[in-house]
């Protein structure tokens, strides 16, 4: 196991231990993870959990829930760590694409600081921890657009980062995939993320007006793992 979560799942073991704990105290607790894999299917790949096919019908956010059930909806996704909502997903049945927030290099974040890093590093594990064996997540994803007007040099900084993360959160939870969220497929976006970031077991894509044209560019780049589409719409103000 990587010395780096070795050191931290031992630092974390008397916090998690003491919550579980106090938690089991109040309430009896039977909820247990679900697996979640993706497995090739004849030229694609299908998505299952607990040994079934998973087909995901989804929206973003964590409001109206009822509303989602109601309309034939089976997932949520967020974009940042949020235990209440694996609660309330499972008493609605549906899971959660659970978000890791990622630090991105627009907004300030500098991947070259080893402070910064190690602060995420620890927030997101720690994370990981609290929902790993939560019969609602369905999977995680790294990050939302971090690659968005970054440098070059950020960009491939971000990428190393995120395959650290992926291989350490897989030894922690081997239950459930890891997936990044792209603003996009443009360039050799794809690419340069299989080259980096090999640890992914699959991409989300955010589409908006390039909807009708992602195919053909994911075909084009050659990209050999499935994908999702996270957020689509009509075309936006940018």
């Amino acid at each position: 196991m990587n010395q780096y979560v070795t050191g931290f799942i031992k630092r974390s073991a008397k916090f998690i231990g003491l919550l579980f704990f106090l938690i089991s105290v109040q309430i009896s607790i039977s909820a247990h993870a679900i697996k979640v894999e993706i497995v090739s299917k004849g030229n694609g790949y299908q998505l299952m959990r607990g040994g079934e096919p998973y087909f995901i019908k989804g929206a973003g956010g964590g409001g109206h829930l009822d509303i989602l059930v109601k309309m034939g909806g089976n997932s949520i996704r967020t974009w940042s760590f949020s235990k209440e909502r694996l609660d309330q997903a499972q008493q609605n049945s549906i899971t959660v694409l659970m978000g890791h927030r990622m630090g991105k290099p627009r907004q300030g974040f500098d991947y070259r600081n080893e402070k910064s890093v190690a602060e995420m590093t620890d927030r997101i594990l720690k994370n990981t921890m609290l929902g790993k064996d939560h019969p609602a997540l369905l999977m995680w994803a790294l990050g939302n657009e971090i690659e968005l007007l970054a440098s070059p040099e950020q960009t491939i900084l971000a990428w190393k980062t995120m395959n650290k993360l992926a291989k350490m959160i897989k030894e922690i939870d081997g239950n459930h995939p890891v997936i990044t969220i792209l603003s996009g497929v443009g360039d050799s976006r794809l690419e340069d993320i299989e080259k980096y970031c090999p640890e992914l077991d699959a991409i989300g894509i955010n589409g908006y007006g390039s909807m009708l044209r992602l195919k053909p560019r994911i075909l084009e780049q050659k990209y050999p793992k499935p994908y999702l589409i996270c957020e689509f719409g009509p075309r936006g103000h940018w």
